[in-house]
């Protein structure tokens, strides 16, 4: 059994896979996310393609001109990202940011949420307990 909480976020690990696979030609081995009542936090590993990390191993270019192009991408696509998030969480999203790890291979994505779920009550929009359980198929 699954918690609602771990079921939005293991949908948005998906959506987030299938975005950085299907706009950014990334394979990320690793994407984990922290749910709030008014965030998701994405962790993202190994977003470098290897054709980059050779490159950045071999001097050819820097972490820092990689990460700027990178998130000049991602902000190309973020409308993706955005309407599918805030399909599946039925949820408007407030914004998006976009932060680089030490290493080269580590980013962070934080999705601000609009609000949804009441924090007295832990009631979601469609009406459900925010702490009922459910199943995964």
């Amino acid at each position: 059994m699954v918690t609602a909480t771990d079921s939005l976020a293991i949908g948005i690990n998906r959506i987030v896979r299938n975005f950085l696979c299907t706009h950014m030609g990334q394979d990320p081995k690793g994407v984990k996310t922290q749910m709030t009542e008014g965030l998701a936090v994405v962790f993202v590993r190994d977003v470098l393609p290897p054709a980059v990390k050779d490159m950045v191993e071999q001097k050819k270019i820097t972490v820092e001109s990689y990460q700027q192009l990178h998130r000049l991408l991602l902000k190309k696509s973020e409308h993706v990202l955005r309407t599918r998030v805030a399909g599946f969480l039925q949820r408007s999203i407030k914004g998006i940011r976009y932060i680089f790890g030490t290493l080269p291979e580590e980013m962070i994505i934080i999705i601000y949420l609009e609000p949804g779920v009441s924090a007295k009550k832990g009631v979601m929009n469609d009406g459900q307990n925010a702490g009922d359980r459910v199943q995964t198929v």
